[in-house]
């Protein structure tokens, strides 16, 4: 991983067996190397834990038997976003292949198995070994799949960030069987059109808390406080230089993708909520249905 990312422009540093204070100097030798705009990158592969809807990294020093014990000795992963976000990072890439049981479990009275979701600042990209509250095993080779992945894919090709973590997180999935989903999260749409990555982003857009206005309707009360507005999304999109477009019907959806993923660079698709057929799905047919099955019977 060191070599791959120093061929790539990198300026790496690397900490093995870190303690706590060997991780509190990394990040300071960090800080006083990022520059604005500069692309920043962390990568951390050893045991994280939740505390407090937080994820920390643990130093191999730490002295942990309680949930506090976490916020003292672990280093917070979005501490690190922070300092990226304070130096005027451009762009903050995250691998944190740390979604490993946790070893303190059964110290705690109550605990959180996995990392917990990230607040990612803006710009940032942010790739998990698992999704949020689930736990990977570890690798039964010399590295993880998800070092060796993107490994692969950086000696393969060259290739934009977020193309490297969404086709890291395909291949781990298959790698696994589908036992280790790796979590992907993105706010890189604004810095993605400057970076010239492929990006598409898709939005559903309700407009109101649709669900909950519909269950209303069905049940015979007013429809009261349930609609909100949005911007114009794709408007917005045109205004940081990213292509957008709309899908206007259920028949669209599929040629409006393919024609984004085709186009290339970052693509923002607007795709309108219908609750239209709920009625006849969800009521209807589901009471036909379960009629069926009692007839069967």
């Amino acid at each position: 991983m060191t070599a791959s990312l120093r061929s790539k422009g990198f300026n790496v540093d690397v900490l093995e067996d870190a303690s706590k204070d060997g991780m509190h100097r990394a990040i300071d030798r960090l800080k006083s190397k990022i520059g604005p705009d500069s692309v920043v990158m962390l990568f951390f592969g050893g045991y994280g834990v939740q505390a407090g809807g937080e994820s920390y990294m643990i130093p191999v020093d730490a002295a942990i038997w309680k949930g506090s014990d976490v916020r003292r000795d672990g280093l917070s992963i979005e501490a690190v976003l922070n300092v990226m976000k304070e130096r005027g990072a451009g762009a903050k890439l995250v691998v944190i292949d740390a979604s490993r049981r946790n070893a303190y479990e059964r110290r705690f009275r109550t605990f959180s198995r996995g990392l917990a979701p990230f607040n990612a600042p803006d710009n940032a990209l942010i790739l998990t070994s698992t999704t949020p509250g689930k736990v990977a095993d570890d690798s039964r080779g010399r590295n993880s799949v998800l070092v060796v992945e993107p490994l692969n894919t950086l000696n393969a090709q060259a290739a934009g960030a977020e193309t490297i973590f969404n086709k890291t997180g395909v291949a781990v999935s298959r790698a696994s069987d589908g036992e280790q989903v790796p979590s992907v999260s993105s706010s890189l749409s604004a810095d993605a059109a400057r970076l010239k990555l492929s990006l598409v982003v898709l939005i559903l857009q309700d407009n109101a808390y649709g669900m909950i206005r519909w269950k209303q309707a069905t049940d015979g009360y007013p429809d009261f406080g349930m609609t909100f507005g949005n911007p114009d999304f794709v408007a917005y999109a045109k205004a940081y230089g990213i292509n957008g477009s709309r899908v206007d019907s259920a028949e669209g959806l599929v040629p409006t993708l393919e024609a984004a993923f085709a186009a290339g660079g970052v693509q923002l698709v607007a795709v309108p909520v219908d609750y239209s057929e709920n009625s006849r799905v969800l009521v209807d047919e589901l009471r036909a249905n379960a009629a069926k099955r009692g007839e069967q019977t």
